[in-house]
């Protein structure tokens, strides 16, 4: 005797036979199987199964080729049959909340799938066919028990939206960086510690959400996603948080709560949101970089002191008289640290030798700066008096980094130089 949910489906499939319709739901009927007449709709383009008692896919739903949205989520699936391979023209693919363990291989064929969505089932590992659909935008893997992400996730560069929310990942590879077009990912409720630095690449990015994880810090490449706007960093392990967040026009935005935050942050926390901000700009004025140093030369008179500011400013050689007072130029270098390329602008103080000069001297003696002690050892150690100025440095400023600097003139050249780091 048939049931009045089969007969319902009948009908339904009747009225579709008679409207040649590309629409079709069998949506809530609490269907344990599909009718066998469904497979007669072969033009079907849109199909509805979800919220019925679905077990099984029969052998004759890959009849339904063009089909290019199909729903079969809040089901009771296991399996997916190879069968599904065989709808290339699928662009949507919904398996929400059903109690798959795995998926087929031949889901590597639905090249056209632009959104799936396989939350909440059983999945641990996921087929690497996967990797093939590089037209993918929407992808939800939350609420499945995935403890890795594999490699080629990164080839699905056309991402827009991921979401991961309720599994139990403890690492993110960094191979996420590659999906530059992700304007929506959601890590929530996972068991991250750390973040990689490549997330930092995903400068699309308008919605991150990382609450309910472990994090005791976030990666400083998060101040390049200039176009969040919306942040969630609730329930995590922050001690503090990154300066940066100020200046992120969506700080409104951005959620913190419950976060064991340090007792100045936390005294903060409890004013509100002004003086959070208040925190976090003073915070980020004290760590500003200045690319800019001192560079004081100190050393007798006429002991090529000028000479050798002249040789770092690349001028050519030339006679000097005697320096009275301070000389100031500005010297600029090209950090050493290769991949970074900074600019830096050396202050050169031109300190001239006389004795009259050196108490005057010492009120200029400020660190941080870098300080030459310039001297002619071929004239001879009084000539030079090297440990004096050495002393003279240690007593205003104990700290103060010394390089002693032994100059003579040569036919042709400029000026020769022989650095010695101070010990005194």
């Amino acid at each position: 005797m048939a049931r009045d949910q089969d007969i319902q489906a009948e009908k339904k499939i009747a009225e579709a036979l008679q409207s040649k319709t590309e629409h079709f739901s069998l949506w809530k009927l609490g269907l344990t199987e599909l009718p066998e007449s469904l497979r007669r709709l072969k033009w079907l383009q849109y199909l509805n199964l979800s919220d019925n008692r679905l077990t099984t896919l029969p052998k004759s739903f890959n009849n339904q080729t063009q089909l290019q949205w199909l729903d079969i989520s809040g089901n009771s699936l296991k399996i997916l049959p190879e069968l599904l391979g065989d709808l290339t023209q699928l662009q949507l693919l919904n398996l929400h909340h059903n109690q798959l363990t795995s998926l087929p291989e031949s889901i590597g064929k639905l090249t056209q799938l632009q959104s799936l969505d396989i939350s909440d089932n059983k999945l641990t590992i996921l087929p690497e066919s996967l990797g093939q659909l590089a037209l993918m935008q929407k992808l939800d893997l939350s609420g499945n028990p995935l403890k890795t992400l594999p490699d080629w996730l990164g080839n699905l560069i056309q991402l827009e939206s991921l979401n991961l929310y309720g599994d139990i990942l403890r690492i993110i590879p960094e191979i996420l960086g590659n999906l530059i077009r992700l304007r929506e990912l959601n890590l929530s409720s996972n068991a991250l510690t750390f973040l990689p630095e490549s997330l930092g690449q995903l400068t699309q990015l308008q919605s991150l959400d990382l609450s309910n994880n472990q994090l005791t810090i976030l990666p400083e490449s998060l101040g390049k996603l200039i176009h969040l706007k919306s942040l969630n960093l609730n329930s995590n392990r922050l001690t503090d948080l990154p300066p940066y967040l100020v200046y992120f026009d969506s700080f409104d935005n951005i959620s913190y709560n419950e976060n064991p935050f340090n007792p100045e942050l936390a005294a903060a926390y409890k004013q509100g949101r002004n003086a959070v901000k208040a925190y976090l700009r003073a915070k980020a004025e004290a760590q500003v970089i200045l690319n800019e140093a001192k560079l004081i030369l100190v050393g007798e008179g006429e002991v090529g002191k000028t000479c050798l500011m002249d040789a770092l400013l690349g001028n050519k050689w030339e006679e000097h008289p005697s320096t009275h007072g301070i000389e100031i130029k500005p010297i600029k270098v090209t950090n050493p640290d290769v991949k970074r390329k900074t600019e830096i602008t050396l202050n050169g103080w031109d300190f001239g030798g006389q004795r009259v000069y050196r108490p005057t001297h010492q009120l200029f003696f400020s660190a941080p700066a870098v300080y030459l002690v310039v001297w002619k050892p071929r004239e001879g150690p009084q000539q030079g008096f090297v440990k004096e100025w050495i002393k003279l440095v240690k007593h205003r400023e104990p700290d103060a980094k010394i390089l002693v600097v032994a100059t003579r003139r040569l036919p042709g050249l400029l000026v020769e130089t022989r650095e010695h780091q101070s010990t005194a």
